[in-house]
This record gives C-alpha cells, sequence and structure tokens, in this order.
C-alpha cells in the first residue's frame, strides 16, 4: 500500500488548514447542480481514506451532504443534474453505494430510506454496468473526457467496495485499461471516440483522462487532491497488469479491431431480458423504468424506440423541470404511445445523441496512427461523435466533420454538434489500415431543432505543426519528422485558416494515406507517389487509387479502395469485415457479449472469467 495523500490532507485540515476546498466541492452538491457526482467522489475519498482524522464539524457536515442527496433520477426532488448517462451512472451509484455502506443505520432524507437501502439498490445497479461494460464496451467509446471518470469510479470500488463488487470492478478496470494501451500513441490516449469536445481533439494534452495514461503507462503526473484523476493516483489496492503494460509500449505496426456499446434493439431486449430474470411479474411501468435506464445510459432519449418510456418516466417521476428535458416539454402532455410516431414525423436532431454500437478499426505503428468508426450511423444526425482522426508525433492531429447547426441551444451545456464538435450528418467512413475514406452526404431530411445546414464538409489540418507542408491541387501533404500524412479532396479546396480547410458540396469526400520514411526515404518522394493517386467521386461512391505499401510492409503496388454510401467497403474489389468483436488484436480476442478474456503481454497473461468471478495474472513473479 502506498501513503494516502488524501490523508495527509486530512492532517493538514485537523492542524487547521483551510478547508475552503472542500466546500468548494460541497456547494454545487448541496445546491444539486449537474456534475454534483464528480465532486462528491472527491469527498467520499476523502472521507473513506481519512475520515477519523477530519474536524468533527467538517466530518459532521460531509455525512449530512451525503444523508441528503439526491443520487438517482427515480428519487424525488427537483433538479437539473444528468445521473443517467454512463458516466454518470457510474459515479452517481458508486457514491450511493459507498455513502450507503458508510452511514449504514442513518435515514437519508430525500427519500426517507437507510444507508443500508441505498447500498443493496445501488449495488444491484453497479453489478449491472460493470457487466455490461465487460461484455459490451462502453456507449462513450475511447473518451479522452468520459473514460477519466469511469477509471475513478472503478478505482473507488476496488479500494471500498465489497470482495465481489471489488473483483468486479478490477476486471473492467482492466478492459478500460486495455483500451487506453491499445489505443497508445505518442504517449497519450487517440482513436475515435464516443464523446469529445473540440479542445481535447485538437490538442490531446488536454484530455481529462491524460493525468491515468500517464500514470498508468509513464510518469505519474503532480497528485492534486480536489481532482478527480487523483484518486486513481492515490489508489491503494490496484495495480496495472503487466500485461496491459507490455501492450502499451509495444513497438512495431499492429492492427486493432474492437466493437463498443449495442444497438438500441439489443439494449432494450438485454434489459427487459434482465428485468423479468428478477421479478417475472415486473409491471409495465417497471419494465418501462429498465428500458429507460438501459436507453439513457446510451444517450437514447428520443429515438422511436424509447420516446414513449421516456415520457411516460418524465410524467411519472416529475422531471420536467430538469433543464435536461427543456427541447422536450412541448411534449408533456403528448400521449407516450404515439411517441414513436411523433418523432418519425418531426425527425428530432437529438436522435443524433443515441451512442449505439461502435465498430473501431485503429492502425498504429511507432510513427503514424489512424483510427475510425466503421460506417457509423451513416447520413443520420451525430452530436459528439468524434469519427475519425488520424495523428503524428507531437500531438499532430487531422480529422474532418460536417459542421452542425443546432436551432435552440440546449440550457444545461453548448449545443451540439457544432463546427468541431460532432457531425450535422455523420459521414459513411471505412478504413484499411493506414487508408481511411471519408463520404460526407449532407442530402438528408431535415430534422426538428436543427438550424441551417451547411453543405460542406471542413478538415481540421494545423499547417503550423507540421514540419513541412505541400498544398497542391486536391492535395494536402506534410511531413513531422519521419512521418507522412496525404489528404486528398473529391472537390477543389479551400484553405480558410490556418488549421482549416474545407469542400463546398452536398457531398464531399477525403481520402486520407499515412506513411513514414520506411516507404519513402524522402518527403519528395511521397509527394512524387502521391501526386499520381487519384480519388473520384462518382454516383456509386468515392473510390481511391494509390500505389504504396499498404499496412505491414508487403510489397509496394497499386490499389483501388472503393465506399459505396452505406455499403461494403472494398480493397481491390475484396469486401473489408466491419463487424468487430469486442477485441481482435494480435494480444487479445473476445467476442461481442462473451464473458471471457485473455490478455497476453510479452512477458505475461491476464485471464478474466466473468461467469467464474476469476481474475488470474500468470508469468515471472506472478503466479504459476
Amino acid at each position: 500500500m502506498v501513503d494516502d495523500p488524501y490523508r495527509v490532507a486530512a492532517q493538514a485540515l485537523a492542524s487547521g488548514s483551510s478547508d475552503a476546498w472542500v466546500r468548494r466541492l460541497l456547494g454545487p452538491v448541496k445546491r444539486r447542480l449537474d456534475l454534483a457526482d464528480h465532486r462528491l467522489l472527491v469527498v467520499l475519498r476523502l472521507r473513506l481514506g481519512a475520515g477519523d482524522l477530519l474536524p468533527d464539524a467538517l466530518r459532521g457536515e460531509i455525512d449530512s451532504t451525503l444523508a441528503g442527496f439526491k443520487y438517482s433520477f427515480t428519487e424525488p426532488g427537483d433538479d437539473s443534474m444528468c445521473t443517467w448517462s454512463e458516466n454518470h451512472q457510474a459515479l452517481s451509484f458508486t457514491c450511493e453505494y459507498l455513502a450507503g455502506r458508510l452511514l449504514g443505520n442513518r435515514v437519508f432524507t430525500n427519500d426517507g430510506r437507510t444507508g443500508n437501502a441505498h447500498a443493496d439498490s445501488a449495488r444491484l445497479h453497479l453489478l449491472d454496468w460493470l457487466e455490461d461494460r465487460f461484455r459490451w464496451g462502453f456507449s462513450e467509446w475511447l473518451s479522452g473526457t468520459y473514460y477519466e471518470l469511469d477509471a475513478v469510479a472503478l478505482t473507488m470500488l476496488v479500494d471500498h467496495a465489497d470482495e465481489e463488487l471489488a473483483l468486479r470492478a478490477s476486471m473492467v478496470l482492466d478492459l478500460l485499461l486495455l483500451d487506453l494501451a491499445l489505443h497508445h500513441f505518442d504517449g497519450r490516449l487517440h482513436g475515435s471516440q464516443g464523446r469529445a469536445y473540440r479542445r481535447q481533439k485538437v490538442d490531446p494534452s488536454h484530455q481529462e483522462v491524460a493525468a491515468i495514461v500517464a500514470d498508468a503507462f509513464g510518469k505519474p503526473p503532480s497528485f492534486h487532491v480536489d481532482q478527480l484523476s487523483g484518486i486513481f493516483g492515490a489508489r491503494q489496492r490496484y495495480r496495472v497488469p503487466q500485461a496491459i503494460l507490455d501492450i502499451a509500449h509495444q513497438g512495431g505496426a499492429h492492427r486493432i479491431h474492437v466493437s463498443h456499446g449495442r444497438t438500441i434493439e439489443e439494449t432494450i431486449a438485454h434489459a427487459e431480458a434482465r428485468e423479468l430474470s428478477r421479478n417475472p411479474d415486473a409491471t409495465p411501468g417497471q419494465l418501462s423504468l429498465a428500458r429507460v435506464r438501459a436507453c439513457w445510459a446510451m444517450q437514447a432519449i428520443t429515438d422511436p424506440e424509447v420516446i414513449g418510456d421516456t415520457i411516460s418516466v418524465l410524467n411519472r417521476q416529475q422531471m420536467w423541470t430538469n433543464s435536461f428535458f427543456a427541447g422536450l416539454r412541448p411534449f408533456r402532455k403528448f400521449n407516450p404511445g404515439l411517441g414513436p410516431l411523433l418523432v418519425r414525423g418531426i425527425n428530432p436532431i437529438t436522435i443524433g445523441m443515441q451512442l449505439g454500437r461502435a465498430d473501431v478499426t485503429t492502425f498504429r505503428t511507432p510513427n503514424l496512427f489512424l483510427s475510425s468508426a466503421q460506417h457509423y450511423r451513416s447520413g443520420q444526425f451525430g452530436d459528439q461523435q468524434h469519427l475519425w482522426e488520424a495523428v503524428l508525433p507531437g500531438g499532430l492531429v487531422v480529422f474532418s466533420t460536417h459542421p452542425g447547426s443546432v436551432g435552440a441551444k440546449a440550457q444545461s451545456r453548448p449545443a451540439t454538434p457544432s463546427d468541431w464538435i460532432g457531425n450535422g450528418i455523420n459521414p459513411d467512413i471505412a478504413q484499411a489500415d493506414n487508408v481511411a475514406l471519408v463520404l460526407h452526404d449532407t442530402r438528408g431530411r431535415r430534422g426538428y431543432l436543427e438550424g441551417r445546414r451547411p453543405e460542406l464538409s471542413h478538415l481540421h489540418f494545423p499547417i503550423a505543426k507540421f514540419d513541412e507542408t505541400r498544398l497542391t491541387e486536391r492535395r494536402l501533404l506534410g511531413r513531422k519528422g519521419d512521418s507522412y500524412l496525404a489528404v486528398l479532396s473529391s472537390h477543389p479546396y479551400e484553405v480558410v485558416s490556418d488549421h482549416e480547410v474545407l469542400q463546398r458540396g452536398p457531398v464531399t469526400g477525403w481520402a486520407v494515406v499515412l506513411s513514414d520514411r520506411s516507404e519513402f526515404p524522402s518527403f519528395q518522394q511521397f509527394v512524387d507517389a502521391a501526386s499520381a493517386w487519384r480519388l473520384e467521386l462518382g454516383r456509386e461512391g468515392l473510390q481511391l487509387t494509390a500505389r504504396h505499401v499498404i499496412g505491414f510492409g508487403r510489397a509496394a503496388s497499386e490499389h483501388v479502395y472503393e465506399l459505396g454510401w452505406d455499403s461494403e467497403f472494398t480493397v481491390n474489389r475484396v469486401v473489408q469485415r466491419s463487424d468487430h468483436p469486442r477485441y481482435e488484436t494480435e494480444w487479445v480476442e473476445m467476442p461481442r457479449g462473451g464473458t471471457h478474456c485473455l490478455i497476453r503481454g510479452t512477458s505475461s497473461t491476464l485471464r478474466l472469467d466473468w461467469s467464474a468471478g476469476l481474475r488470474e495474472e500468470t508469468g515471472p513473479g506472478l503466479g504459476s
């Protein structure tokens, strides 16, 4: 066990140091502001790790706050907190479980139940959440923002939960760190993401998960007692498995296929089956709540499959004052049974919030990184999904979007999608190793709450970050050290600024090719080769013809890549598979929905068996 910095902080408080930082955390919790669960988890870590050292008055105030908080949207009371998304379920249920165990016999004033009752119900929800993440992955896949929150909630459970819950939290934390290791490039997390924001996309050093990545795979960052990432840094029981460390630092070229999340149909079916397995006599209201909890976790709130349940639950729980549902208030008196017909009629852009199944292809070498979500909800509304990116060393990130336009801003957060966050209309994307095709078609039906739809796509291409660039007709080429990147456009492009390039038109396409000095000894040779590559946009879709080395260093030859709208992707007329298993890499294979996972590092292995509740490391100094 390492020294606990929260005990050091508590000793300082007991010695008369200012407790202003603790009260800054408690304030939003008492007022039930959004993100209150973020603050509460830090306060709980202090209370559980060093409660015996805290001044009596401060400890009493913390306990009163814990016993008075609203942990779930199913509890009474008005607020504008989000407690239902994937990361918020992890945080809120973890806080509720740990607070309930701490104050077992105390009556929690918001709903009159005891702490023990809160802990029991939260534990059941946590077991469901953990199983879903283990078997199906994260709907907020590979998020540089939300993986931090998941990681710290899991760390709290490993350190403070009962034995079974701690074990299962360890297993899910293993897979979260495996995700970080598989997509570890140049010291950071990269890749397509379920939810991402502009600042973190264009400069990955600002990712909230950066501190977790550094702590797990590199040099631990400075500890800050009031920051969430400090919980992972101060962990007491969890050690990053050696097999995962091996993967994070593995050199060479690697092809990585992963699948995250479920379709809304899968989600609803699993939610109903789980509820009926526990309660064969479940009422329609109980089944409705089960569907809502599962669908809202994947941000599916207004989709036709769930809108009727959403309206019913909002009515039953009296949640219409929550600002997250401001856009739905005109429909509060609408018959829930007619909800699907209503949604199909008005086509709201909020459908784009859904975080459905994502099949992510990634190709990485020490010199380059390319990642994309294959055919992800192509032609449908988007929200905060980051669907592809190409990365060269030094944090140089290239990606395209269709700028979104929201007609009515949400009250609780900036309206998305926007210029660089998500897509107004999702493109079709396919990738084969170091080559990706991106086809933007914006001609689809307009939607309720949608603003003016731009007929263009634009590319984030940070010219100043390259060591050298060549911008020629329908080609943008750049060098960073020994790494090369080429982007071809289907139309003539316009350079708008030092980081933005756009193509105008309702249908536009981009082709991305990455390479390095091992294939082209000089940048000029790369430029000369790219001058002969052809990108054509026709009635059948997008076609790239390029002579180069694909993937793992096979002999250079001419390759033809073809992507038809929402159809199969072919390379030299061979269909490329896009429906991935949970994991498919040289280090780990696991089917979607699987319960067994064997992770093979260079010197050790990690075996995870969800059904048996088994977590076993083997290797030198680790076991058999």
